[in-house]
């Protein structure tokens, strides 16, 4: 098998540090979310719904509701986000804080009005 990228040369220099400074300092949750976004352009989805309510969503549980894509959780379980796979192939972010649960599947697009109406 031959090597395919010689590690040794020059140009091929890591991250300049202010970059991977910035990638430390990203946020948790926004790795399912931005996850639900790229899924949403993938599918060229424009809207999305978004539900309220007092509940919790245990990271073991999830897998319930569908196939847990990424699932991110702090360690008492009060802080999860979610992007699933549901089994009819539909997707959803759920974000659980200390007991308030946000779901966001996408919504069917409103029809187009023409100008006027």
């Amino acid at each position: 098998m031959e090597t395919t990228a010689n590690i040794m040369m020059p140009g091929l220099d890591g991250a300049p540090r202010p970059a991977r400074q910035r990638l430390e300092k990203a946020w948790p949750e926004t790795l399912p979310r931005g996850l639900f976004v790229g899924e949403l352009l993938l599918r060229e989805l424009t809207h999305i719904a978004q539900d309220d309510f007092r509940g919790t969503a245990l990271p073991a549980k999830l897998a319930e509701l569908g196939e847990p894509v990424l699932v991110r959780t702090d360690p008492a379980c009060e802080e999860v986000e979610a992007f699933l796979r549901l089994p009819g192939g539909e997707i959803a972010l759920l974000d659980v804080s200390h007991g308030d649960l946000s779901t966001r599947p996408p919504a069917p697009s409103p029809a187009r009005r023409s100008c006027g109406s």
